[in-house]
């Protein structure tokens, strides 16, 4: 939907889409019900909020390809094309950072991969980057053809960034990772650790507004708006201060690694010795799990659940639930002083790692 934000235009990037491809097709119902109310003055309040998340969702997979064509026609000829959400942060300094480090005369498709369905795609909501000669491949002679096949794909695929990336696929370009410059998190979801420590992350998703606020005064306070913002500096200076506790209560730190839940091999006068060892039985055995794993940061555990970690994040409150009238409760639980060894080893760094992840 075209219209203004402050001193800043909003193009429609399904205006260009054909008639063939948007007329009695359901998934465009939602922008043709924006159109009639934008035509009859109203606010777009007034559209019903039943089913409308569903409706945006599925209209959303048809813009990747004409907003592609749309900022070509815009801005023809640039060397890069930056995609993203609008809930995705970009560090400026670190984007052109990284850009003088790439090459935009190659064809180039950038960012974080996701390996579902064939081919990986990049996420569309952490931002993905597409270079000059990678962009002809999408606005040339046959970019009417490549919508139309585009918009007949769409209805029965997942999403957007999913299709871009068949189309240039089938013009033989591959996805580059490059996560977690390229990245799909919020800061307070790092994964800080061995894989996210003296990287220059580009960009950051799920981010709301107070956070978007928090994060550009960081970056505009900071000593050198010029100097690369690494992982480090981050952790050090937003989030160190957060985690020099052991233990939180209703608290999820998104640890991952499931433990598994060991069942009796023998007969049942060996189940009480067995169970001793359960990591999933209390807090305390899923902190013990975690001790005992040298490589462990951090532990997770909630009913008959315990979960640990190779690198440590702070995460987020969570809340009691209720199940089968019985409470449940999440208690996360750090490392400590692993972590300060690690920092104290890994700091400060000796530059930037623009290695992607395995």
């Amino acid at each position: 939907m075209a219209g203004t934000v402050g001193n800043f235009a909003i193009h429609d990037s399904l205006d260009t889409a054909k008639w063939a491809g948007t007329h009695k097709n359901p998934d465009f119902d939602l922008y043709h019900k924006q159109q009639e109310i934008k035509g009859l003055g109203q606010d777009m309040g007034s559209i019903r909020n039943e089913g409308k998340a569903e409706s945006a969702w599925r209209l959303d997979k048809y813009k990747n390809l004409y907003t592609a064509q749309k900022a070509w026609d815009m801005a023809p000829g640039r060397d890069w094309y930056m995609y993203i959400d609008a809930d995705t942060y970009i560090s400026w300094t670190n984007l052109f950072n990284w850009l003088a480090t790439l090459d935009a005369s190659q064809p180039l498709y950038l960012g974080s991969q996701i390996d579902v369905g064939d081919p990986p795609f990049a996420h569309g909501g952490s931002g993905y980057l597409i270079s000059k000669p990678a962009m002809e491949l999408l606005v040339g002679s046959d970019r009417q053809k490549l919508a139309k096949q585009y918009d007949k794909n769409a209805t029965t695929a997942c999403c957007g960034d999913q299709e871009i990336a068949k189309v240039l696929f089938k013009k033989g370009l591959k996805l580059k990772n490059v996560r977690p410059v390229i990245n799909g998190e919020k800061l307070k979801r790092f994964n800080f650790g061995p894989e996210l420590w003296c990287t220059p992350v580009v960009t950051m998703h799920h981010i709301g507004s107070e956070e978007v606020q928090e994060m550009w005064d960081f970056e505009s306070h900071r000593n050198s708006t010029k100097e690369l913002l690494l992982a480090e500096e981050l952790y050090y200076t937003m989030i160190a201060s957060l985690m020099d506790i052991p233990r939180r209560d209703d608290w999820d730190n998104l640890s991952p690694n499931e433990q598994a839940r060991p069942e009796p091999l023998f007969k049942p006068a060996f189940v009480g010795n067995f169970f001793v060892n359960d990591s999933t039985k209390s807090y305390n055995t899923c902190e013990r799990a975690c001790e005992e794993d040298h490589t462990c940061m951090q532990f997770v555990y909630y009913k008959d659940t315990c979960k640990l970690d190779t690198a440590f994040k702070l995460g987020s409150p969570a809340y009691p639930w209720k199940e089968e009238g019985e409470e449940i409760k999440v208690q996360s639980g750090w490392m400590v002083d692993r972590i300060k060894e690690f920092v104290t080893q890994n700091s400060p760094c000796k530059g930037p790692n623009w290695d992607p992840d395995s």
